[in-house]
């Protein structure tokens, strides 16, 4: 049965060796931006989002199956309208479990949490070779916000 839960301190080898394979991923797409690491979550990152509840796992029968980290921010600005964000800053699914629906779920419960702490929006950024994840996400009724442009100088 999958369920999802918060990470707890316990969890941060679990956690790293999904994260491992979403930052290879990264890597091979952008080895100008991403440098081989053995933790992409450090202890004290992994220990902060542990402890504000930022890191919600998936699981089955007590195997964490995937991860999504985020953060909220709010906006309140006098130009801008006032918003809650839900930032997704990460999301991985262990590699032998992908196109289970694992993702989408997962995004869905997060997207229910957001909304019951008040979050008005959901957003995330996606590298532009992540079809799958473009996908998904269109999938889910999002859509474009911006888009993002960068120069090496």
């Amino acid at each position: 049965m999958r369920t999802f839960r918060f990470a707890q301190p316990s969890d941060f080898e679990a956690v790293n060796a999904l994260a491992r394979q979403a930052h290879a991923v990264h890597l091979a797409w952008r080895p100008d931006i991403f440098a081989p690491v053995e933790y992409p979550f450090e202890p004290s990152v992994f220990a902060r989002r542990v402890q504000e509840k930022q890191l919600l796992l998936a699981c089955e029968d007590g195997v964490i199956l995937a991860y999504a980290a985020y953060d909220v921010r709010k906006t309140e600005l006098p130009m801008l309208q006032p918003r809650t964000v839900l930032l997704l800053d990460n999301i991985c699914v262990d590699e032998t479990h992908r196109r289970e629906g694992i993702a989408a779920a997962l995004i869905e419960h997060l997207c229910a949490l957001a909304k019951a702490w008040g979050c008005t929006d959901f957003e995330l950024g996606c590298h532009p070779e992540n079809t799958a994840g473009i996908a998904l996400y269109e999938s889910l009724g999002m859509r474009v916000k911006s888009v993002h442009y960068q120069m090496k100088l």
